[in-house]
């Protein structure tokens, strides 16, 4: 019996190739292709544009602002518009640390609550719908933490001493029946 294996190198999310095209009717490849989804604001700096995260759909979560990385995206991609505070959904793959400036045909411009294409493609639909397809396919909302805010943890008051207390309580009970019990029955 033989066996023979064959070894195909699989593409990771973000590897370079063709430009993501984040059509509305058909989302499942682009999110797929993309290592991170996020929704910000555009702010110009002096080596490019900006983005100020308000909420990621796809990726790690950070409030630090994402820089651009100047690398040139793949032939054929023309990279998206972004103007200055304009809110914007994008979907970015990484080449080395950074993320690549979005292609047009990935990027979204939210205004008044309706999501177009930065390429000017396809039909604009509420903002609401498009954020809610994205999730509905990677299970993640998440929103970075403001700059004096403290994450999630356990506080003292409302969780340790009640648990503290109850533990006390049941260890008080459990002795309190084993004493009767030794009473009742010695051996």
């Amino acid at each position: 019996m033989v066996i023979v294996l064959l070894a195909v190198p699989a593409k990771r999310a973000g590897a370079a190739g063709r430009c993501i095209d984040a059509n509305p009717a058909a989302l499942d490849a682009a999110v797929l292709e993309a290592n991170v989804i996020v929704v910000g604001t555009v702010r110009e700096a002096p080596d490019g544009p900006e983005l100020q995260p308000e909420a990621f759909l796809k990726g790690t979560v950070s409030r630090e602002v994402i820089r651009f990385s100047p690398a040139a995206l793949p032939e054929g991609c023309s990279p998206a518009k972004l103007e200055d505070a304009d809110r914007v959904l994008v979907f970015l793959t990484t080449q080395g640390s950074l993320p690549a400036q979005p292609a047009a045909t990935a990027a979204f411009v939210l205004r008044d609550g309706l999501a177009v294409r930065a390429d000017g493609g396809g039909q604009a639909l509420p903002e609401v719908q498009l954020v809610e397809r994205i999730r509905a396919l990677t299970g993640q909302e998440a929103v970075p933490p403001e700059a004096g805010e403290q994450g999630a943890g356990i506080e003292l008051r409302e969780t340790i001493l009640p648990v503290g207390v109850l533990l006390l309580a049941v260890f008080g009970i459990g002795l309190v029946l084993m004493r009767v019990w030794h009473r009742i029955d010695p051996s």
